[in-house]
């Protein structure tokens, strides 16, 4: 099998200004971090671990000229809002894991399990990473005057991390062509997710 060659997409989406009011008054922060589990648009698909992809979901333009047979396009997309109340500034992170169908593609020669078990784990990380990315949120000592600008630096920081997890799971598995190496990271990975709380939740549903 031809290696499987993946793209993933990580947007930082900033759709409101904290509240100006006491941004350079040292007022406390309630943070409150959050999943989302729907999207609006009917081209994505929301992270699920009880929705595993298909290869129906593949439904990008196959880009001809690669030497790979499929492609995923995955991301974490992140949006918060904030409002300052009663001396308290409240904030709202939202975290959307999505993969993409229309810019997702297989290969004739790509539509069997072997790929699509290869193509689910890359989507998997993608998940774990937000999940990391949602802990260090949680855990981060925030500035009331630089909370949009130390959320970019979180974010920026975790997807580099994940770029390596997703270079280094090709480059281990040879693109899932190698067997032994694959089931251990799909293993390795399952592990990590499991032991989030993120998903937990959901999986149980």
């Amino acid at each position: 099998m031809k290696g499987v060659r993946r793209m993933i997409c990580c947007l930082l989406l900033l759709p409101a200004l904290l509240a100006a009011q006491g941004r350079e008054r040292n007022i406390p922060i309630r943070l409150n971090v959050s999943v989302q589990t729907m999207d609006d648009g009917d081209s994505l698909i929301v992270y699920d671990p009880a929705r595993p992809l298909v290869l129906r979901d593949f439904k990008g333009r196959v880009d001809t000229g690669s030497d790979g047979v499929a492609a995923t396009f995955s991301g974490m997309r992140m949006a918060f809002y904030g409002e300052e109340k009663k001396g308290v500034l409240h904030v709202d992170v939202q975290v959307l894991v999505y993969f993409d169908k229309t810019k997702s593609w297989t290969k004739k020669e790509g539509q069997t399990p072997v790929v699509l078990a290869h193509e689910q784990v890359h989507f998997d990380i993608t998940a774990w990473y937000a999940c990391l990315f949602i802990h260090a949120v949680k855990r981060y000592p925030f500035t009331p005057s630089r909370v949009k600008e130390e959320l970019r630096a979180l974010n920026q920081k975790i997807m580099a991390q994940m770029q390596q997890a997703q270079y280094d799971y090709d480059r281990e598995t040879h693109h899932g062509t190698l067997r032994k190496q694959q089931a251990a990271w799909a293993a390795k990975v399952r592990m990590q997710l499991d032991a989030q709380d993120c998903y937990r939740g959901l999986a149980a549903q």
